[in-house]
């Protein structure tokens, strides 16, 4: 099914939206494209918009739960060498950014999207995050060679927690939680930077398909 009328019902699915401009402004979808889709979504009983808000059927919502994030998975890596001296007592996911700590965010955001079976890959000071599985529930991976490899080797050691799975590095700050119940496709969190770095950077092309990356 189109990308944007999975989109469309899953909108419609979690909000109390009440006519199409709505929906058109909060997708950045045209009106005229968001008409066509409402009436294809309608016509196939997958949503009703005969009464105010527009409300998902029980057939829609079956469609959405083949698209169900299943897990997460939290790699907490390096040594964080480079913000001496935040980082000689604790591991960066720790440090806190406006009171909330970094790592404790993003499970919290997690959980708001009602995704719970979360994997945290730990080693640098793993003492210091074995408190995560008793406040949060979440399971513990250690890395022991931590200071010796990278993401790729702590990302294999939960190869087997991978399904329908966001993969999310532990040091990093949302604004605005960025994740979903239901996921249509692969995607890579980035900012646009029109200075075009050339280290740690991707390029796109077309639909904003990652075409090459620098490190």
């Amino acid at each position: 099914m189109n990308i944007d009328l999975l989109r469309t019902l899953r909108l419609i699915g979690e909000t109390s939206l009440t006519n199409q401009r709505q929906l058109s402004m909060q997708l950045n979808i045209s009106l005229g494209k968001i008409n066509r889709i409402v009436t294809e979504l309608q016509d196939q009983k997958l949503i009703e918009t005969q009464v105010v808000p527009y409300r998902i059927t029980a057939q829609g919502m079956e469609l959405l739960k083949e698209y169900r994030v299943d897990s997460a998975i939290i790699l907490v890596f390096g040594t964080g060498e480079r913000i001496v001296p935040l980082s000689f007592d604790k591991p960066k996911a720790l440090l806190r950014v406006k009171g909330e700590r970094l790592i404790e965010r993003l499970i919290e955001q997690l959980h708001e999207r009602e995704i719970y079976d979360v994997t945290v890959v730990i080693g640098y000071m793993k003492e210091k995050m074995e408190y995560l599985s008793d406040k949060y529930g979440v399971k513990l991976i250690y890395n022991p060679q931590f200071d010796a490899t990278n993401s790729v080797t702590s990302l294999s050691l939960a190869s087997s927690q991978i399904r329908n799975t966001y993969v999310i590095p532990s040091d990093v700050y949302f604004t605005e939680n960025i994740f979903n119940k239901y996921e249509f496709q692969s995607w890579i969190g980035a900012v646009n930077d029109p200075n075009k770095p050339t280290y740690w950077s991707i390029e796109t092309g077309t639909n904003k398909r990652v075409t090459s990356n620098y490190r």
